[in-house]
């Protein structure tokens, strides 16, 4: 499909094919768009560019909010293998020591 039947048909249609598309696909889609809306208005570059930057912006917020609840669940893990660890010292300090006293009682 051209750039002018994307923009003229119904967005339900044509959004499951967008979002199969790839990279590469979506690059030169987005070409073809760009140079059919400037012939029809010169400040679509622009309008392009803007809109671009602003959803860049918005993708790395969303990303840096994801990173930041990871590293929450990467610190509560962290947390919970240390208490596991330690109580697990402690418990086998404690075990050896009730050994060492029933070896003890026994000789």
């Amino acid at each position: 499909m051209s750039a002018k039947e994307y923009l003229d048909s119904d967005l339900d249609q044509i959004f499951p094919i967008v979002q199969k598309m790839k990279k590469e696909e979506a690059a030169i889609l987005i070409t073809q768009i760009r140079e059919t809306s400037k012939k029809e208005w010169p400040d679509a570059d622009k309008f392009y560019f803007l809109i671009s930057h602003l959803e860049s912006i918005k993708a790395i917020e969303e990303e840096h909010e994801r990173l930041k609840s990871l590293n929450e669940v990467y610190l509560i893990g962290a947390l919970l293998l240390s208490g596991f660890l330690v109580f697990s010292i402690f418990r086998q300090r404690s075990l050896i020591r009730k050994i060492n006293a029933q070896l003890d009682d026994k000789e």
